[in-house]
């Protein structure tokens, strides 16, 4: 998604409107694949005007999500039976994906995907997967976060902040992980603050 979806997705919008940048605005995987490219691609990271990051992600090792650490134990099974499981899964969804989560639990790091030692010599040169590098994000960065996140753990969103360049830090103590795409307050809570920075008020 990083290295392939984000890019694709960016340069049609851009192609099709004719603007030279673009706001963007991600929930949980979705500035996770942000903060991984952005760190790597600074052609494309000059596109984007303002990232408005949800439960931001980029390391997970401290999230206590009951549905993620249940599958952890499970790590090897599911890999081999993943077309299976997700044959039932009604969106569909990538097996790699869900073991790139279960790696990120694991090994507490901001990494590409673990291929094991053989298969990472031959993709990234060395036998542990190279790590992402949020330092290298220059995209200007509205943080939004709760207190209650059980995905984007406090902790882990601390280690973040520091390497980013933020802009705002939107901070709702009881605000769980999926309250800001599903909160009824979330218009006044969040909502507000990214068409604030969209029309330049903020």
């Amino acid at each position: 998604m990083a290295k392939y979806d984000l890019p694709a997705t960016i340069y049609y919008i851009l192609n099709q409107t004719g603007d030279e940048q673009l706001f963007y605005v991600g929930h949980s995987q979705g500035t996770a694949i942000a903060f991984a490219r952005f760190s790597e691609d600074q052609e494309l990271a000059s596109r984007v005007k303002h990232l408005m990051a949800l439960a931001p992600i980029g390391r997970v090792g401290n999230m206590t999500s009951p549905p993620l650490l249940l599958l952890v134990p499970f790590a090897k099974e599911i890999k081999s039976r993943s077309d299976v499981y997700l044959s039932h899964v009604p969106a569909g969804a990538s097996a790699l994906t869900l073991m790139q989560w279960v790696q990120g639990v694991k090994s507490g790091q901001f990494q590409h995907f673990d291929y094991g030692e053989q298969e990472n010599l031959v993709k990234y040169g060395q036998k542990t997967p190279p790590l992402y590098n949020p330092r290298k994000v220059k995209v200007p960065v509205a943080i939004f976060r709760g207190g209650r996140d059980w995905l984007a753990d406090t902790s882990d969103v601390e280690w973040l902040l520091p390497q980013l360049n933020v802009t705002h830090d939107i901070y709702v103590p009881f605000y769980q992980h999926l309250d800001m795409t599903y909160g009824f307050d979330a218009v006044t809570r969040m909502y507000k603050y990214i068409v604030n920075i969209v029309m330049g008020k903020d």
